[in-house]
């Protein structure tokens, strides 16, 4: 699949990619309840706390892992943090962009749009697969 053939598709295969990815991460590195908790404290201190019920089925989204990791670049491997920090807010500056893409929120893009996304987080993916 060439992303010139299909950029709409391989804007959705990349946001998907990437969520899966830094999900996957957070979990091998037993981080991924920190995000969990960060979204709790978040809502509770917006008088919007979660029950023990949402709790259990909460998972979160894109945008709250980015702000976590954001938030604790710790959680990358050492040597990696710049490169994983940047991949991140990289993506996070395109999340708007892709979502519209991927949501048909009426979001044009062509392939070299989709080709700068992919690009801005190429570094970021290896690191996160390989460690």
């Amino acid at each position: 699949m060439e992303i010139n053939d299909f950029p709409y598709g391989a804007a959705f295969l990349l946001r998907a990619f990437f969520e899966i990815v830094l999900t996957d991460y957070l979990k091998r590195k037993a981080r991924y309840g920190d995000v969990k908790q960060f979204v709790y404290e978040i809502q509770a201190a917006q008088g919007r706390a979660f029950t023990e019920g949402q709790k259990r089925n909460f998972s979160p989204t894109l945008e709250n892992v980015l702000d976590w990791l954001l938030k604790n670049d710790d959680a990358f491997p050492e040597h990696e943090r710049r490169t994983c920090r940047r991949g991140c807010e990289n993506f996070k500056g395109h999340v708007k962009r892709i979502n519209g893409i991927v949501h048909e929120d009426g979001m044009l893009t062509g392939a070299t749009q989709v080709i700068d996304f992919r690009n801005d987080v190429i570094p970021t993916l290896r690191i996160l697969l390989e460690h």
